[in-house]
């Protein structure tokens, strides 16, 4: 009389050496009997080794009790009603998930083993863990994050949004979902036909860039968002997911930037001092028409893009260099250079720079106050050569000159025949130790001549 293993290769010999899936046997006690060879391979083990094993050697104390559950039920009912999820352990230690279906052996007419099926279905489950943690994440974030997150089907209906999305526009939750997103009075009217097209073009898989949309919170009062919209599934469906960041501060600033900019090129073109701002390599960017004048241009156009340096003369251009150095650390520089003009004629400027920063506080350009002083320096000049001819003429004279002071008589200055006349050799002696009143009469300081 054959036995059960004997039983088992008769009767499931194809269904063991050409199955994909798990195939094993037990007797009803849950003792292996056989198994094929993707069994044994995926357990690590080999058959010898497989025999010894009981259910007890594969799972824990839970899946233990469910497995002795199902071997009850086929032997009561003579069939498994459903297939059963089980975590195995292999021979490493490590666990595979399988979806099992067990099926009687029977031995005239008695159910002496059962036949398991199982599908390994480990990289299912693992990729399921992953997505549930993902999606626990994902909600963690959607919870938590300082960003508005709303979620709409793929009919523009609302299903969902998070805490941060009630507080940045004042609705509750219950107040938008299930409606669609142009029948809320929270976008701007301008701004809805570019939505409508942002969301057409994500459902047919389209490429979208992040936008600035105006939109109104429930109190009537307007905010700037940033939206930036993307296609997600979550729990196995399809949403797409739009992502509001309130940047409302960012806009104001950036306009009144914007006004200050507009105010202070304004002011530099019509300002009747010559300014010339230049980029941070010395090119020009902006100039007032004073300035203009000064370069002997007709209009602002002709110098804009031009380098400031190319109008000053070469022996001033190393010096200008090193000024510049010192004007990108901050210092603030005043400066003389000879400059040309468009003519190719020279003038003496005077300059005063100072280095701009942008709102961060990087270095952004220069803005320069040019004065002429090409007359003021002929007319130092002048004033020199006037004052060496006046000295020469004085130190040189063949008659005394001297000049002193009233309150005390101290002779101040003198030139050397001053000295001579009343006796020094020296003129320093005479300035440090004379007085006119060793000099003048008696009877002349008695009647006040002196």
């Amino acid at each position: 009389m054959k036995n059960i293993q004997d039983e088992i290769i008769d009767r499931y010999k194809d269904l063991f050496n050409y199955s994909l899936d798990l195939i094993y046997a037990t007797d009803i006690n849950g003792n292996f009997i056989d198994a094929n060879e993707l069994t044994l391979e995926t357990l690590g083990y080999n058959i010898e080794e497989f025999r010894t094993l009981t259910f007890e050697d594969l799972m824990d104390e839970s899946q233990l009790t469910k497995a002795t559950k199902i071997i009850e039920e086929i032997i009561e009912t003579g069939s498994q009603a459903k297939s059963s999820e089980f975590k195995i352990k292999t021979k490493e230690g490590k666990f595979i998930y399988t979806e099992s279906f067990g099926i009687p052996i029977r031995k005239e007419g008695n159910i002496v083993g059962i036949l398991g099926i199982s599908k390994n279905i480990t990289e299912l489950k693992n990729a399921q863990e992953k997505i549930r943690r993902s999606e626990k994440k994902y909600r963690f974030l959607f919870e938590t994050t300082p960003l508005s997150i709303v979620l709409l089907n793929n009919d523009g209906i609302i299903v969902d949004c998070n805490p941060t999305t009630e507080r940045m526009f004042g609705y509750k939750k219950e107040e938008i979902r299930g409606r669609h997103f142009i029948n809320i009075s929270i976008i701007a009217q301008n701004f809805l036909p570019t939505l409508l097209n942002l969301f057409k073009k994500l459902l047919k898989g389209e490429e979208v860039h992040r936008i600035d949309v105006q939109m109104y919170k429930k109190d009537g009062n307007f905010i700037w968002t940033n939206l930036q919209a993307s296609i997600v599934r979550i729990g196995g469906k399809t949403f797409v997911q739009a992502v509001f960041q309130d940047i409302t501060k960012r806009k104001n600033i950036t306009q009144k930037l914007k006004e200050s900019e507009d105010l202070y090129k304004t002011l530099v073109k019509t300002s009747p001092d010559a300014i010339v701002v230049t980029d941070l390599t010395g090119k020009i960017i902006e100039i007032s028409h004073k300035a203009i004048e000064f370069y002997g241009a007709n209009s602002a156009e002709e110098l804009i893009g031009k380098n400031s340096f190319d109008f000053i003369v070469s022996d001033d251009k190393t010096n200008a260099l090193e000024n510049l150095k010192k004007a990108l650390k901050g210092e603030t520089i005043g400066v003389e250079y000879k400059l040309f003009r468009k003519d190719g004629s020279h003038y003496i400027c005077e300059l005063h720079a100072n280095l701009i920063k942008d709102i961060e506080g990087k270095p952004k350009a220069f803005i320069g106050i040019m004065r002429d002083i090409t007359e003021r320096k002929g007319a130092e000049k002048l004033l020199k050569e006037s004052e060496e001819q006046y000295r020469h003429l004085y130190e040189n004279a063949p008659i005394s000159l001297w000049t002193l002071r009233i309150k005390d008589g101290k002779f101040i200055r003198a030139n050397e025949n001053a000295a001579k006349i009343v006796g020094y050799d020296n003129l320093n002696d005479f300035l440090d130790k004379a007085t006119s009143i060793n000099f003048v009469g008696s009877e002349y300081r008695r009647r006040g001549l002196y």
